[in-house]
């Protein structure tokens, strides 16, 4: 089993799996924390949200949401008006604003620092969240999105379909 996994023990992903005893491929939906602790099993697999999910609708607290900008409201920073705009490239997930100010911000995950920015004043003044990126993270445990795709072989619960264990 890949050691990433145990952080989203608490979130309640669910994982498919195979038994060891089984001739045949059975697989089976169970919480994470079950299959970890009871595990005469192979081939463990979790439903989790690919990371462009950080910028798509998934389900978050029985609401259809985008994670991004749920993310950008819990920093006291991040003063967001109605309008925005995201943009994303291979190692970033932006989310550009006119915070209640007027001034124009962006709010960055960097993928591959692995770590969360705030731009203010267009782009004349950045700065890390350090005293936020722990509870962010945690939150993006939680909507069970994976931020080990190269580490953590995961499937994207929207592929199926009524079958997605997190649909609201």
């Amino acid at each position: 089993m890949n050691n990433e996994l145990i952080h989203y023990l608490n979130s309640g992903v669910k994982v498919k799996y195979k038994w060891i005893e089984d001739n045949e491929d059975i697989y089976k939906s169970l919480d994470a924390i079950y299959v970890i602790l009871n595990s005469p099993l192979v081939d463990i697999t979790p439903y989790l949200y690919p990371l462009s999910c950080l910028t798509e609708l998934i389900p978050i607290d029985g609401e259809m949401k985008i994670p991004l900008l749920e993310l950008a409201k819990i920093c006291e920073d991040c003063l967001i008006k109605d309008d925005y705009e995201i943009e994303t490239n291979n190692q970033e997930y932006k989310l550009k604003f006119s915070n209640l100010f007027g001034g124009d911000c962006e709010f960055t995950f960097n993928y591959k620092y692995f770590s969360f920015y705030l731009t203010d004043n267009d782009g004349e003044f950045t700065f890390d969240l350090p005293f936020n990126q722990l509870t962010l993270f945690q939150k993006m445990f939680e909507w069970k999105i994976n931020l080990f795709p190269d580490k953590i072989k995961s499937i994207d619960p929207r592929e199926l379909g009524d079958g997605n264990p997190y649909k609201i």
